[in-house]
């Protein structure tokens, strides 16, 4: 069961601050509000990467349009965080640049590409490692496939993991996203000034991934706009998909179990409510009227994610038999027990 929390505390610190932190004590109640979040509401973290997403993707193009190919995504989620600083051939120093300032240097000629520090370099303004990387995605894959593995052997797969599976999914392709944004980066700003001409190649990977769901997304006219509500709308329902999983599952008395069977029901179908929300988020004028239907729905949901969240933890009081017999294979594969 350790393995479990850890592997849920891996996704939990895996995730990427959406601006950068301005003293200790604002960046650890920033923190703490958005984990506050991502335990009541997971969905909203997916939403949030892929907006971010698509803001950094529209600005590495168009700054490389305006001669500067060695700008990537890393460079612009930097940017939206005021992660730049000008220091001029002068040496006078800038305060912090937004998109606007930067594009303007760029047009006068002020900021040239040689000017652009290295992807690499602005990496190394980020608090983690490829080695803490690589031990939080292997703790993860080791969580998953146990329940995998558990679930065709037909040992009982717990509550706490099958939410942890949730997180871990939704962890996982918020990480996705933000794969070229630094981790954690501390309040001195990255200075942009003159150096040698070399061009990093820019790794296309998650790019072309995204483009090859734009195209999707594109058939059924959805504007670029909306890929976060959308991204956050199916998120939520293989969440519901995942609590539904445990119908089956034996709790502790019959009222729990009919309670978690109830607060899936009702949460799948609050889930679709925003579906028919959805036509009013893309007409204009409409936007108040979205928020005052939509908020009482996302506080449904809430309501929901806690009341699972408590059965799941109450549940381990008495859990199934099954759920103490390890898959046969596992004690062959190292892993945090």
């Amino acid at each position: 069961m350790s393995s479990r929390i850890l592997a849920l505390l891996i996704v939990l610190n895996s995730l990427h601050p959406p601006r950068m932190e301005k003293g200790k004590t604002l960046g650890f109640l920033m923190m703490v509000l958005v984990y506050m979040r991502t335990v009541l509401a997971p969905e909203f973290l997916v939403s949030a990467a892929v907006t971010e997403y698509i803001k950094a993707d529209k600005i590495t193009d168009d700054f490389k349009k305006l001669g500067i190919p060695r700008w990537s995504s890393t460079h612009s989620f930097v940017l939206k965080m005021q992660g730049f600083a000008v220091l001029d051939r002068q040496g006078n120093f800038h305060e912090t640049v937004d998109t606007e300032k930067l594009r303007s240097l760029i047009q006068n000629k002020s900021v040239e590409d040689s000017d652009i520090p290295l992807s690499d370099e602005v990496m190394e303004s980020s608090r983690t490692s490829r080695f803490d990387k690589a031990l939080g995605v292997f703790q993860i894959v080791w969580v998953v496939t146990q329940c995998i593995a558990r679930a065709s052997q037909l040992l009982s797969v717990t509550l706490i993991e099958l939410l942890t599976c949730g997180y871990i999914f939704c962890g996982s392709l918020a990480y996705l996203f933000w794969l070229h944004k630094p981790y954690k980066m501390d309040s001195r700003p990255i200075i942009i000034r003159s150096r040698k001409s070399q061009v990093t190649p820019y790794v296309g990977f998650i790019r072309k991934i995204f483009r090859a769901l734009v195209h999707l997304l594109t058939f059924f006219h959805i504007p670029s706009k909306y890929y976060g509500y959308v991204a956050e709308i199916l998120t939520f329902l293989v969440l519901s998909v995942i609590h539904l999983s445990a119908w089956n599952y034996i709790f502790p008395t019959k009222a729990e179990q009919y309670l978690w069977r109830i607060t899936t029901i009702l949460h799948l179908v609050t889930v679709l409510k925003l579906f028919y929300l959805a036509p009013l988020k893309g007409i204009r004028g409409c936007g108040i009227t979205f928020n005052i239907l939509a908020i009482p729905i996302y506080a449904l949901l809430v309501l929901f994610r806690i009341i699972l969240i408590t059965l799941a933890l109450i549940s381990m009081r008495s859990l199934p038999a099954g759920a103490y017999i390890e898959p046969s294979w596992t004690h062959w594969i190292p892993h945090v027990q």
